[in-house]
């Protein structure tokens, strides 16, 4: 019996290789002893609605900014989500797509010691990738996740808890997100002996507007430990990060409680040649609440992330990512982000 492909999923078996192939073409050349450059790991946070209205510490090197130095970062990131359950009064739809773009400052203000400041804008729309999804869940004999219990290209992004509405995020009307700041400083250089060590603090500030989802109208704060080693063409990052979320006034009358958050971080990057690196990562979270009996909610994510990082010029770099949540209970069901990073 021959299976008929659909359409979409037609076009990318045959895009696909054509695309490889010419990539093949522009792959750098291999550098058998490549410049000890560290350009990982990949800077992703969790792309779900609520979970942005809280304060996420994004994976970074353990490895300070030089004193004096400053850094510049726009990193956009674009998700397609879609989360669809009810438990009797209690009802969880996430199904829409999801844009995040940032201006990240870092400054070196002591030795051994940055401060990071995040301003993010935030969109969120109906968008244009559903029959690209299900196609290739189809193809691929991945589940729909529920896709068709909805139309396509619908936008819905709220919670209820026993009737009443939890969170809501306003469509198709870009707002300002909560702007966290991050103090990161040094414990221990790394050695031939050691790896690299450090710890950070941060507070987000309650910027974004929480009548309209963009942000949970209270300040969160939080801290965790980095570290970093490198083994010839290959280094190693990790972190450890705690959270304390604050409810936002649409949980507390609900009667809904923010999850405390507890991350695990690890990263691995490979020097491909002296001006790219080719990255990958692994991110634990706790869900954004454990009030709302729902797995669609109330369940953890596992972010995994593949992605490549080029050097364009002197102090210029450029990172492609592609992520996806291997839990898929509450998680995106994909997220490719974009980031520029500069030095001053």
């Amino acid at each position: 019996m021959v299976r008929r492909l659909p359409i979409p999923s037609t076009a990318l078996l045959v895009a696909v290789p054509l695309a490889l192939g010419n990539a093949c073409a522009l792959v750098p050349r291999y550098s058998g002893a490549p410049a000890p450059v560290v350009r990982g790991p990949i800077p992703a946070r969790v792309q779900e609605p609520i979970k942005l209205t809280y304060l996420a510490f994004r994976p970074r090197r353990a490895a300070i900014q030089p004193e004096g130095s400053t850094s510049i970062s726009v990193q956009s990131a674009y998700t397609s989500m879609f989360e669809n359950g009810d438990s009797g009064p209690d009802q969880v739809v996430l199904d829409g797509e999801i844009s995040r773009t940032s201006l990240i400052l870092r400054r070196a203000v002591a030795p051994g010691a940055d401060v990071e400041i995040e301003l993010p804008v935030v969109y969120a729309t109906s968008g244009f990738l559903d029959l690209i999804v299900e196609d290739f869940h189809s193809f691929f004999g991945f589940p729909s996740g529920g896709r068709d219990e909805r139309p396509r290209f619908s936008y819905q992004m709220d919670a209820f808890h026993n009737g009443r509405l939890a969170y809501h995020l306003e469509g198709n009307e870009p707002g300002l997100g909560d702007v966290p700041i991050v103090l990161t400083h040094s414990i221990l250089d790394e050695s031939a002996s050691s790896p690299a060590l450090s710890w950070r603090t941060g507070i987000e500030l309650p910027t974004g507007s929480e009548s309209r989802g963009f942000g949970n109208g209270k300040v969160d704060f939080g801290a965790g430990l980095l570290a970093e080693r490198s083994f010839g063409r290959w280094t190693a990052t990790g972190a450890v990060d705690w959270v304390s979320a604050e409810s936002s006034r649409s949980f507390e009358r609900a009667g809904v409680a923010a999850q405390n958050d507890l991350d695990l971080q690890l990263g691995i990057e490979y020097r491909w040649n002296d001006g790219l690196s080719l990255l990958g990562e692994a991110v634990l979270n706790s869900p954004a609440t454990r009030d709302i009996r729902i797995h669609e909610i109330d369940a953890g994510t596992l972010s995994i992330d593949v992605g490549a990082a080029w050097d364009l010029g002197r102090g210029s770099r450029l990172l492609l990512d592609f992520g996806e949540d291997a839990i898929a209970d509450s998680g995106p069901d994909f997220t490719l982000l974009a980031a520029w990073s500069s030095s001053l």
